[in-house]
């Protein structure tokens, strides 16, 4: 099951991020050694919720999910920078959508207007396209268009064919 959520994972579409999301949620509903799993489950979580916001779908729940693994120091600290950058990214439409699947179909917890220090990328493996995505997801917020395309150019030829980004 596991190398099931990581083949949808590289596919990265909405979809396909929801159930590799749902069957790494039945592995942990198993009792499956969290540690087999945690690294790919919360990068799953992240870039769900990532693609969410983009959609403009409401949903906390993805993301409450990584920041736990995270804390719980099952899934690489790294991607506690990750996690911020979702965190900051607007819900594009407003939210006209709440995904049914969660339970707690509303923006993230945390008030937007709250100062948040920038994410360090630099803590990130620079050898994975999920790091590329949301480091030029970042650069395109702080009103980097220039540069997010740039990384996005050079990420594209770093990772040929990765649909991630």
């Amino acid at each position: 099951m596991i190398a099931e959520a990581e083949t949808l994972f590289e596919r990265g579409g909405y979809v396909h991020l929801r159930r590799a999301f749902s069957v790494y949620r039945e592995l942990e509903e198993a009792g499956v050694d969290r540690s087999r799993f945690a690294a790919g489950y919360a990068g799953t979580a992240l870039l769900l919720a990532a693609r969410a916001r983009e959609m403009g779908i409401r949903t906390s729940e993805p993301l409450s999910v990584a920041r736990e693994l995270i804390r719980s120091e099952a899934a690489p600290a790294a991607l506690e920078s990750a996690a911020e950058v979702v965190s900051r990214l607007p819900v594009k439409t407003l939210g006209v959508w709440a995904d049914a699947s969660s339970p707690a179909a509303v923006p993230d917890e945390e008030s937007p207007d709250r100062e948040r220090p920038s994410p360090d990328f630099e803590a990130g493996p620079a050898d994975r396209p999920l790091f590329a995505y949301l480091r030029a997801l970042h650069r395109e917020q702080a009103g980097q268009t220039d540069e997010a395309k740039a990384d996005l150019a050079e990420s594209l030829k770093t990772f040929p064919g990765s649909l991630l980004l």
